[in-house]
């Protein structure tokens, strides 16, 4: 293996499972998750320079492992095809972040771009490490497409900036035929309406099984305005709840049309979403709120944070505790502990982020210029 594939396509519930479950009781797994964002670096140069440092400390902790010699072969193997992997991927559009899996003794992987940066870490493990993997994938929701006309419809699911065909439904339908006896066109009607009303109740069967399969956040329903008011009602409850938007669109659309789209009305829901979060952080009374570095870093450490709003660029330098791990941004000794502290080996925003995260926030970018005054950071809190 010269290359680590490169994962095409959404990546899906499946594969987080396939992943998860793949277990190495005789040979060892590298994961290693590859942070591509330029930051403050000389351009993509500088990022490939930042890589080179990183899998030179990365081949040490191969060569320190109590392994046999052809096992530390492998896995520096291993790295190798990763680095190189990550090198030609510097640059690429909606790219921010690599997360690699790759089974050392049969040289086989895969490797998941993410449009989010990453923190850079590596392990030589018998089973493939996630955690970080579903730190990144919980930044981001899952959406379900369903685009529907009378006889045709198409089932796509998109996720991180790609989109997928999952599932085609396809009926052949009586057309609208006049006929001189009253009668019998009033028949040929009902049959008409009859027939397209259980390709609705296909799509909507079709709609809940993928949804029991693989549950996705929200739904996007398209097709012709006078017949999907007629279609949404053979939705399951379950999938009904989760529409956010109806459009006027063909069932044929290209799909990179489509995925266009819906990339500019994530964008714009997630702006909105943002909004709503900042005012009610200005509703909130102080005690309900943080704002600025030092407060909510407190409130991280406190498991209080419910929703963090940040702007990536706007986060100060951070340093954290080698003892608890508490992030701090002012002091040179730690405010729990009393230990002194030490710089952040990693991008801020990126261990402000996870911290959130693994306490059960929500966390959602938002516009430097609001923030620019409060360090980039604040956060609602639940107490």
């Amino acid at each position: 293996m010269k290359r680590v594939r490169l994962h095409e396509g959404v990546v899906s519930r499946r594969l987080i499972r396939e992943l998860a479950e793949a277990r190495f009781d005789d040979r060892y797994a590298v994961t290693a998750y590859v942070n591509l964002d330029r930051m403050d670096t000389d351009g993509d140069q500088g990022v490939r320079i930042r890589i080179r440092n990183r899998f030179e400390k990365w081949r040490a902790m191969a060569n320190g492992l109590d392994v046999s010699g052809s096992v530390r072969n492998k896995l520096l193997h291993a790295l190798e095809v990763i680095q190189a992997t990550a090198d030609e991927t510097v640059g690429r559009r909606h790219v921010l972040g690599l997360a690699f899996f790759v089974d050392a003794e049969n040289d086989t992987g895969v490797a998941l771009p993410t449009p989010w940066p990453v923190r850079s870490l590596c392990f030589f493990e018998k089973q493939y490490v996630l955690t970080p993997l579903q730190n990144i994938l919980a930044q981001q929701e899952r959406f379900a497409v369903c685009l529907t006309d009378k006889d045709n419809a198409r089932i796509y699911e998109y996720f991180m900036h790609q989109l997928e065909e999952v599932d085609r439904v396809d009926h052949e339908i009586p057309g609208k035929v006049r006929y001189p006896d009253p009668f019998r066109e009033l028949e040929y009607m009902r049959k008409h309406v009859v027939s397209f009303h259980r390709h609705f109740e296909a799509v909507a069967d079709r709609m809940l099984k993928y949804y029991q399969e693989s549950p996705f956040d929200r739904l996007i329903v398209g097709g012709l305005p006078e017949i999907l008011p007629q279609f949404e009602a053979h939705l399951h409850p379950y999938v009904q709840q989760r529409i956010v938007d109806r459009w006027d669109v063909p069932v044929d659309i290209h799909p990179e049309e489509l995925r266009q789209r819906i990339v500019r009305f994530e964008q714009e829901l997630l702006a909105r979403e943002a909004e709503q979060i900042w005012q009610q952080i200005q509703e909130r009374p102080p005690a309900g709120r943080a704002l600025g570095a030092p407060d909510v870093l407190t409130a991280i450490w406190q498991a209080r944070v419910q929703s963090l709003l940040i702007a990536p660029k706007c986060v100060p330098r951070l340093r954290v505790c080698p003892q608890c791990s508490r992030l701090t941004v002012e002091s040179s000794t730690c405010p729990e502990c009393g230990a002194a502290v030490e710089p952040l080996g990693e991008p801020s925003d990126l261990a402000v982020i996870e911290a959130a995260l693994l306490q059960g926030g929500q966390v959602r970018q938002a516009d430097p210029e609001l923030l620019k005054e409060h360090d980039g950071l604040a956060a609602l809190l639940r107490y």
